[in-house]
């Protein structure tokens, strides 16, 4: 009896101790990596040097480079362009939104992302956001998360431009799509090249004068003219504000020779 006493208490003890070793937290060792401290359990520092890594071929997937190929050619000269932009990065919340919807909003941010962002070159400011809907968008679930982003470029104020997947695009299409940017930049690009012509002539490097024609065909239109004329006989024209849409100005920002009479 005495030994099956002992025998009962001895197996209680050693379960004890089991479930007791079983709750503690496990050792935690430390090394730096990078300028930051790394946390390993025991037994597995350096786990990760076991892991082989592969770099991928390309960046974008082949439908995403013809895209940005065009997408290039038509605005580089504008906007710089980035690709595959968490929304994270481009949008926020609002500061008055509830805890509840805060966590709700910044669960989507982190896992939505823009195909293509378009940005200002200097201070780098979003301008636009681009998306290729592919085929697998037209199911329900991506129907949501598409009304989502609408939603979300929409309350921010950020254009959103929606294209869908081709083997081949157009960059006046694109041109097209993209416009009303584009417009802004050639009235830019106008403006700095007017202000530039009016410090000096390009022929002779002579003040530029602005007057008015008063007849003939051009009666009433606005040019810059040499101060040396008739020596110099440089007249450039100067646009008129409906004209902002044509392409006056090259990606230079010089002046194209059709505005040019000499």
């Amino acid at each position: 009896m005495e030994v099956i006493v002992v025998t009962i208490v001895l197996l209680v003890i050693v379960g004890v101790i089991a479930l007791i070793q079983s709750q503690k937290k496990p050792e935690l060792s430390t090394f730096h990596e990078g300028g930051g401290t790394v946390l390993h359990t025991a037994g597995q520092e350096h786990s990760h040097s076991a892991i082989s890594y592969v770099k991928k071929s390309k960046m974008l997937s082949s439908s995403e480079r013809v895209f940005y190929h065009v997408l290039h050619s038509a605005v580089a000269h504008h906007y710089v362009i980035f690709t595959r932009v968490k929304l994270s990065d481009v949008l926020d919340i609002e500061k008055e939104t509830s805890k509840s919807d805060r966590q709700r909003s910044k669960k989507y941010l982190k896992t939505a992302y823009i195909d293509f962002v378009l940005c200002e070159p200097g201070d780098l400011s979003v301008r636009c956001a681009i998306v290729l809907d592919k085929k697998t968008h037209q199911k329900a679930k991506q129907l949501e998360r598409q009304k989502a982003l609408d939603h979300a470029c929409k309350s921010a104020d950020l254009k959103l431009v929606r294209v869908k997947v081709r083997d081949s695009y157009s960059e006046s299409e694109i041109i097209a799509l993209l416009e009303p940017l584009i417009a802004v930049k050639e009235a830019e690009l106008k403006q700095d090249a007017q202000a530039r012509l009016k410090e000096s002539c390009p022929k002779c490097n002579a003040e530029m004068l602005r007057k008015k024609i008063t007849k003939g065909d051009h009666s009433g239109e606005l040019f810059w003219c040499c101060s040396k004329f008739p020596t110099c006989k440089m007249l450039i024209a100067i646009p008129k504000p409906e004209e902002v849409k044509e392409k006056s100005v090259n990606s230079k920002g010089k002046v194209q020779p059709s505005l040019v009479k000499q």
